[in-house]
């Protein structure tokens, strides 16, 4: 299948460590969107990350986490997404 990864309305998909709680500035901590994914006509089976350490997680509910290296990616089975640092 082909896989898009496109931003939710107004996000830059950009977080900045300025915002932590430990930074000196604004910004964003999370940024959001969806997995655009297009089967042809085949039914998809399952949607599947890889974390950090190479291993793949099965997405099978609503806000399955995903440990990256800098921050957490949530994703949900309709391949909505948000990643938070």
């Amino acid at each position: 299948p082909t896989v898009s990864v496109l931003l939710a309305e107004g996000d830059d998909g950009v977080v900045w460590e300025s915002a932590l709680p430990a930074g000196r500035g604004g910004g964003d901590l999370t940024a959001s969107g969806a997995l655009e994914i297009d089967t042809g006509h085949d039914a998809l089976a399952l949607i599947e990350v890889q974390d950090k350490d190479g291993a793949w997680i099965r997405i099978e509910a609503d806000g399955t986490l995903v440990q990256g290296d800098y921050g957490t990616l949530s994703v949900n089975r309709d391949g909505s997404w948000s990643y938070t640092l």
